[in-house]
This record gives structure tokens, sequence and C-alpha cells, in this order.
């Protein structure tokens, strides 16, 4: 179903000729295709026309569900004040190397005369658009919700769960609407499966508005969360039981051992064309015993090496290279750092 126009002049013309469509355009709640009607434009608070509303009509010999549905602009981002062009150019600024405050106002073109209100968009925009939701096609046997980057709000995370089944609906029907579009899967024949990444800053009681939520979808749906060891501290707490009850199954993710941080190393050299005798032997085997197993540290240890050895215009990273980066405070254990503040 198409949602977005270039132009004003193509949504008019798009809404006044429904009763002529000759492609599926069904509603999600009624799945009929030949209910709608021009219900208005959607405004902004200063009259600016940035869409327009199409009504699945059940009045005047329709017979319809009556719900709405919004179409916008191209340009328009749903729900957010400034256009899809000002939030690249806000970005665009960015990577620019200017500061938050500079980009806000390149961008939106006007000063509020405070430099919190910079801040507050960019959070803004952080919670909204960060989001990393994957659509599978009708031709795909599942449905993966992948929820990461959120708010770890139970609103926020009902609202991804939305946007992943394509749904229009309102904060007061959502729940309702979600669970319909859950058994709607299963008569697809689909298996529903639902990632929260960075499940350990949840809230317990998200986790259980949640629990209390999915207990109402159909029983061969899949929730699996993603945390650090801490989301299986708090669930092991007697006053949690409610919820570990409903584990059927857990796993630690355990280091890498030394040939595959190696093999990641090599492959990541050769995705950008670079050989693998950027590393000296030295080097290499310094990193890897550095990073521990965690490829994050390897990925960040690598970088920061390339980076040394750029300042020194070498062409290989060698272990003098690495051992610059492991004296910065960052890559020190605590232990240490309270040693050397001793001395």
């Amino acid at each position: 179903m198409q949602r977005f126009f270039s132009s004003l002049c193509e949504l008019d013309l798009f809404t006044h000729s429904l009763d002529s469509l000759t492609f599926d355009f069904s509603c999600q709640h009624c799945s009929r295709n030949d209910q709608w009607v021009s219900h208005g434009y959607v405004c902004k608070q200063s009259g600016e026309k940035v869409g327009k509303r199409i009504l699945c009509a059940r009045r005047y010999g329709k017979q319809g569900c009556g719900r709405t549905r919004q179409l916008y602009l191209q340009d328009i981002i749903p729900q957010r004040r400034y256009t899809l062009s000002k939030l690249l150019a806000f970005i665009a600024a960015l990577i620019k190397g200017l500061t938050v405050e500079q980009a806000y106002y390149h961008a939106a073109g006007h000063d509020h005369g405070s430099h919190r209100q910079a801040w507050r968009w960019l959070n803004a925009l952080w919670a909204q658009t960060d989001e990393h939701i994957e659509h599978f096609d009708s031709t795909r046997e599942c449905t993966v919700v992948s929820c990461s980057r959120t708010l770890h709000t139970y609103r926020q995370i009902a609202w991804q769960l939305a946007d992943a089944f394509k749904l229009d609906s309102t904060d007061k029907t959502i729940e309702k609407d979600l669970i319909h579009a859950a058994f709607e899967q299963v008569k697809a024949r689909k298996t529903l499966y639902i990632l929260i990444d960075e499940a350990h800053l949840l809230d317990i009681g998200v986790l259980r508005k949640l629990r209390l939520l999915f207990e109402r979808f159909p029983k061969n749906h899949n929730l699996v969360l993603f945390g650090q060891p801490e989301l299986l501290h708090a669930l092991s707490l007697s006053a949690n039981q409610d919820i570990k009850s409903r584990i059927t199954y857990s796993a630690n993710l355990k280091p890498l051992n030394d040939e595959d941080m190696e093999a990641y190393i090599v492959r990541e050299l050769e995705a950008v064309k670079m050989g693998i005798n950027t590393f000296d032997e030295a080097a290499m085997t310094l990193i890897i015993r550095s990073a521990e197993g965690n490829l994050r540290l390897c990925r960040n240890l690598c970088l920061a090496s390339l980076i040394e050895a750029a300042r020194e215009t070498k062409k290989t990273v060698t272990i003098s290279h690495v051992n610059n980066v492991l004296v910065q405070p960052h890559w020190r254990s605590h232990d240490q750092l309270i040693k050397q503040q001793v001395a």
C-alpha cells in the first residue's frame, strides 16, 4: 500500500480516483478494497498541508470498517515536526564536524536561543528514527521484528511492533491491533519472532507489561531477548519468578578463540582491499591477546593501531603502534588505574 507521494497534486489525484483503483489497496482491518473515500487533509499547526486522510467508509451505501489511513508527502516524517530534508541536512552537518547546536541551527534555519533545544531535538530523533526494524516479504515463512536502540519503554516497543506489522493504529487501540496482526501471521502460516536488543536496559515493569501483552499472542510466537548478564541476575530474583518461569531456553555467548579472532581481522582487511600483512605477526598476537575474544574491543584496537601507523606514515602496523594505544587509560583495567593513582 503506497503511503508517500511526491507532490500534493499527485496525492489529490490518487485520492480522487479511489473508486477506480486497478491494484490491490485493501484496508488492513477489514480487507476491503472498494470502500475508500477521501477524508480531508493532514495539516501541521501552521496550517501547511502535509498529507491527506482516506476513510474506509461505512456510510452512504459503503460497507467498510470506518477506519482512516493517513497518506503523506514524501518529505514528511510522520509524527515529527521537521521534514526528511532537514533531518538529512542535520546529519550531513554532523558528519562535516559541526557541533550539535551548529548542525541544528543549520538544518532548522532558526535559533531558539537555547543550546538545550538542539540536544532535545537530537534525542527525539534518536528515539524515533534510530530503530532497526526488519521486514520479511510474504514469500518467507516467518516474520522477524527487531527492536534495538529504543528508549526501552513499553509504548516505544509497542509502536515498533506496530511499524513492523505496518499498522496505522492509535494509542488506544495499538494493543488490540497488535494482537489481531499476530493472529493474522498465524493464519498466513508464518512464525513470528520478536527480537529485543539491549534487553538488560528494560525496566522489570516494562518487561512484565510485555509479558501480559504477549500472553494474548498466538502460542507459537517467539520472544528473544539479547542483553548483558545483568538481565539474568534480575530475572533470578524471587519477585520476578513469574517471568523467569516462562523462559524456555537461554545461553551465554562465549568469547571467540584466537583463530576466529585472527580470521575476523583478516576478513575485515580483505573487505577494504588491504593486505593481510597490514599487521605484522607480533602486532596481531598482541591485539588478539588484549581483545580477549571481544569483537568490539578487537575492532577498536585495530582501528586505533591503524591510526597510530598512519600518523607515522607507515604501511605496516607494528607492536609499538599497538602499545601506543594500550597505554591509553581506557584500555587499562580498574586495578591498574588504582595502582597508577597510588603511585
